[in-house]
């Protein structure tokens, strides 16, 4: 078994582009039907404001290429070029990192906890997600909850409207009255 996550996000695609790619959960059921239908042996797809990620187990190389091509079909507005595809390793390396705030636009964010959780929860009502999938994602939850809990970075206010407040604040803009 192969581990990969096919994805794009702020940092490399444009809002237009992200917006297209943002699957509602009946996309995600065809998207997953599609997966299963091909061959995928699991599969769980997580989509913020930020990202489009679609995480899979799989045997062949063949299978990641097919997933690869479902995710841009399913998305519309993005081509090949704007996806990334990482595997093995670096694909369980960046999950923990998603899981940690470090893939998101204010380090340390949040909010990503939650939409994982709640992505595991649909994958899994769907049969899509089972024994190494469900695992690598609970534990990378959990390290994501440790991480909050005890990297500094965490402890601040990470909204981007404080952020943006203290940026214009900065600037010699009066907004805290």
């Amino acid at each position: 078994m192969k581990f990969g996550v096919i994805g794009i996000s702020y940092q490399k695609t444009s809002i237009q582009k992200r917006e297209g790619a943002s699957f509602s959960d009946t996309q995600k059921l065809q998207l997953y039907d599609e997966l299963l239908d091909s061959k995928i042996l699991q599969a769980m797809s997580v989509t913020t404001c930020n990202r489009s990620e679609l995480y899979i187990v799989y045997e062949e190389k063949q299978q990641l290429h097919q997933a690869i091509t479902l995710f841009v079909k399913m998305a519309k507005t993005i081509a090949r070029e704007d996806v990334f595809v990482k595997t093995g390793k670096e694909a369980l390396l960046y999950l923990f990192e998603v899981c940690g705030g470090y893939h998101s636009m204010i380090l340390g964010e949040d909010q990503i906890l939650t939409q994982v959780k709640d992505a595991l929860g649909i994958a899994r009502e769907h049969f899509t997600t089972d024994g190494a999938l469900e695992v690598l994602f609970r534990m990378a939850v959990t390290a994501g909850k440790k991480i909050k809990t005890e990297v500094p970075f965490s402890h601040g206010n990470p909204s981007v409207i404080h952020q943006a407040i203290e940026m214009l604040d900065r600037q010699g803009y009066c907004v805290q009255d």
